[in-house]
């Protein structure tokens, strides 16, 4: 099943095209500017057998995941080529810094089970900007919980006995006196 590429954000992001293979098999077109943000990516791309490939697997990354981090990586590579064209129109770069944060606060605010994919696939394709986006998500949602809250937010079940869990508080309580 081939999905859709990903929307282009401006020419200036699209030139060649790469072809991403998700773990599903899904295949996508991707901007060569936006795949360069992939430091996995960036790093197949460079070598010599690279053109003749039918395309770069990702086996730790699902189709629907890989998707997401598309529209990521082409929104970002747009506007670092809008921030740096020289052209008469050209918006600021604190405009398009701020739009891309504002891309960014919206697109981060995806289901539990998106997020650890997002987690997943920014770590194997090693995209530090998705990587800091997603862990920032992830501190903000246990920012002010319980351990139980957290355990069930992460969807961890608790394998400490009573006697366990008292011990580990009186030993917190400890540290902070």
């Amino acid at each position: 099943m081939a999905a859709p590429a990903a929307p282009q954000e401006t020419n200036a992001a699209a030139g060649e095209m790469v072809t991403l293979i998700s773990s599903d098999g899904a295949r996508f077109e991707v901007p060569e500017a936006a795949a360069r943000l992939s430091q996995t990516l960036l790093d197949e791309m460079k070598k010599d057998d690279y053109r003749a490939s039918n395309g770069i697997p990702l086996p730790n990354v699902a189709g629907d995941v890989l998707a997401k981090v598309i529209e990521f990586c082409t929104k970002h590579a747009a506007t670092a080529a809008a921030i740096n064209a020289d052209t008469p129109a050209k918006t600021s770069k604190e405009e398009e810094e701020l739009m891309v944060k504002s891309f960014d606060d919206e697109f981060i605010l995806v289901d539990n089970h998106m997020l650890y994919g997002l987690l997943t696939a920014a770590d194997a394709m090693r995209i530090q900007g998705l990587m800091d986006l997603a862990c920032q998500r992830l501190v903000d949602m246990l920012k002010g919980k319980t351990s139980e809250q957290m355990r069930q937010t992460l969807g961890i079940t608790n394998d400490f006995t009573p006697e366990e869990e008292e011990e580990f508080r009186r030993e917190d309580e400890e540290q902070w006196l």
